[in-house]
C-alpha cells in the first residue's frame, strides 16, 4: 500500500474487519446509526468502534473513491489534516483556502451518502463553506477555541458558535 493511501485506507477497513470476526464478539463495528442504537439499547460490554479518515486524503482526488471507501466501513471524513488538499486548505496549510470544486462534490457525495463530515483541521474558510452547503450537521471531533487558548489549532469561537447553530 506504500503507492497509494486509498489502499492503505482499505487496507485499515480490512484489518478492523480481521479484529471485529476475531473477538468472539468483544468488538462491535457501528456502520449505521440503527447499530449504534441496538449496541446502547442492548448495553453490550463489547467494545463499539467506527471507522474514520483523519484527512480525505485516501481519496486520492477521485469522488469515486468515497463510495469505495463506504463500501469499506468507512463513516467519518476528516476534510484535510496537517496540510492543504484536494478538497480544501487545512487549518494548518499554506492556502488556509477553502472548498475546490472536488471538494464541494465530495461534501454533496458525504450527505449523499450520510457519512459525517469532520470539521478537525480544516481552515476556517472551508469550514463555514462547508456549514453554508452540507445538508447535515457536522463534527468537530478535536480542536479548542480561540478565546480560551489563542493559538492558530484552535478555532474562533464565532464559527464553534456556527458549527454549534447548525446542530
Amino acid at each position: 500500500t506504500w503507492g497509494s493511501l486509498l489502499k492503505r485506507a482499505l487496507f485499515q477497513a480490512d484489518k478492523l474487519r480481521d479484529v471485529v470476526a476475531r473477538s468472539g464478539g468483544s468488538v462491535r463495528w457501528i456502520k449505521s446509526q440503527s447499530d449504534l442504537e441496538a449496541h446502547l439499547q442492548n448495553q453490550s460490554p463489547a467494545l463499539a468502534v467506527f471507522l474514520g479518515t483523519e484527512g480525505a486524503h485516501p481519496l486520492e482526488g477521485e469522488l469515486a473513491n468515497i463510495d469505495k471507501m463506504a463500501g469499506a466501513g468507512y463513516r467519518m471524513f476528516g476534510i484535510t489534516h496537517f496540510f492543504d488538499n484536494e478538497l480544501a486548505g487545512s487549518l494548518h496549510g499554506q492556502s488556509k483556502s477553502g472548498l475546490t470544486n472536488f471538494g464541494r462534490a465530495a461534501i454533496q457525495r458525504f450527505d449523499e451518502l450520510e457519512l459525517i463530515i469532520d470539521l478537525a483541521h480544516v481552515s476556517e474558510k472551508a469550514a463555514y463553506e462547508i456549514l453554508e452547503i452540507s445538508t447535515r450537521a457536522p463534527v468537530v471531533s478535536h480542536t479548542g477555541f480561540k478565546g480560551n487558548c489563542d493559538t492558530p489549532r484552535n478555532f474562533s469561537d464565532a464559527l464553534m458558535k456556527a458549527i454549534a447553530d447548525k446542530g
